[in-house]
């Protein structure tokens, strides 16, 4: 009988927690495959001044963002043999089953039990020919848009031309917004590869392209963005008349604004016009931030959509006095004017009231009138 099945997670917490921190290790991929020769992008040495965050109150577990400067990761490509892809949780493993945390776009602390048993249990199948991967643990939208897409730019190279089919693996559905993203941008020898969910897949030759963001900081360097912009885009004048509030109404991860229709009837008076993204298609999302001028919404994925924009405001809210910069980073790396306001509240998902007074201060010093 397997050994993790014996655990209940109710009555045996401890032995839970013990066992998986046996069984799941991370290692780095400097560490494990030391001989492994890295394509580096010419950006990654680039560092970003960031005065702003020094004014800024950062969640205490990512207080080491807030420095004078901001550096860019090591941006890389580097193949990899006899690695094992966990495709349940689109990450990497060595042979003897550590997990690659270059992987990782960010913590599985909560998830490592669930990693455990897929990892040792789940059947290994060998994978034939040259693979690469996109996807990682996180996929939500804004993992999607701003940690994961970005890495198909760095199968584009000049190296990877010659190579006559890249195996692009993914084990679950694309979704809506992948399938059109990756419509535009993946290269000709780069084929789509659906594999199972519930094999784990041994592989003799894998182009690992890291990320292009750290994790928390959605910065990305201005050679990707110029690739997006072109291939993404609409590629006509912008026209720089709307201005968007994005509604989390419907939203099951909360950061509601209890009193969203008081803020949005002195909104409306600015000209703003509210949104629920989830009910907007993809393309036609690219049009309307295309076009915008302001954007004010709660910390949510949706912010994501300011990469499609070009010179506008942004106004993000925070329901407590602690913030999340990962729109602050992306803001910066796309010369965007970003303002935050923060309420009162004591979760980073909590439900919220917003002081409409201040917010309409915050707007009128862009100089905007009551339409």
């Amino acid at each position: 009988m397997r050994i993790l099945e014996k655990i209940s997670h109710k009555s045996n917490l401890t032995a839970r927690k013990y066992l998986t921190n046996l069984l799941v290790h991370e290692v780095k991929l400097e560490e494990h495959y030391k001989n492994s020769q890295r394509v580096n992008l010419s950006c990654s040495s680039q560092n970003i001044y960031i005065p702003e965050t020094q004014r800024m109150n950062f969640f205490r577990e990512i207080k080491h963002l807030q420095a004078a400067n901001y550096s860019l990761p090591d941006i890389y490509t580097t193949t990899l043999h006899d690695v094992i892809y966990c495709t349940k949780f689109d990450i990497l493993l060595t042979k003897t089953r550590k997990v690659i945390s270059d992987s990782i776009n960010t913590t599985i602390e909560q998830n490592k039990y669930d990693i455990a048993e897929n990892t040792y249990f789940n059947k290994t199948e060998k994978i034939a020919g040259i693979c690469a991967i996109f996807r990682s643990f996180a996929n939500g939208y804004y993992h999607q848009l701003i940690d994961n897409i970005p890495r198909i730019f760095l199968l584009d190279r000049p190296q990877y031309k010659d190579i006559e089919e890249i195996k692009l693996l993914a084990s679950t559905k694309i979704s809506r917004s992948e399938e059109f993203l990756l419509s535009k941008i993946l290269p000709n020898n780069v084929k789509l590869t659906k594999v199972s969910p519930d094999k784990n897949y041994a592989i003799e030759n894998l182009i690992f392209p890291s990320f292009l963001t750290r994790r928390h900081a959605g910065y990305l360097p201005s050679d990707y963005l110029r690739f997006f912009t072109e291939k993404i885009t609409p590629q006509r004048p912008r026209k720089k008349i709307n201005r968007i509030f994005i509604s989390r109404r419907d939203s099951k991860k909360g950061r509601h604004i209890l009193n969203e229709d008081e803020l949005f009837d002195m909104l409306s008076k600015y000209g703003f016009k509210k949104y629920l993204l989830e009910q907007i298609s993809i393309e036609d999302q690219i049009d309307l931030f295309s076009d915008s001028e302001y954007v004010i919404g709660s910390h949510g994925a949706g912010l994501a959509n300011i990469i499609f924009a070009e010179g506008v405001n942004v106004l993000e809210i925070f329901p407590t006095q602690e913030i999340l910069p990962h729109f602050y980073f992306l803001a910066k790396s796309l010369n965007q004017n970003y303002e935050y306001w923060c309420g009162q509240a004591t979760s980073k998902n909590s439900n919220f009231v917003v002081n409409v007074s201040e917010i309409a201060r915050m707007i009128a010093s862009q100089e905007m009138c009551p339409t």
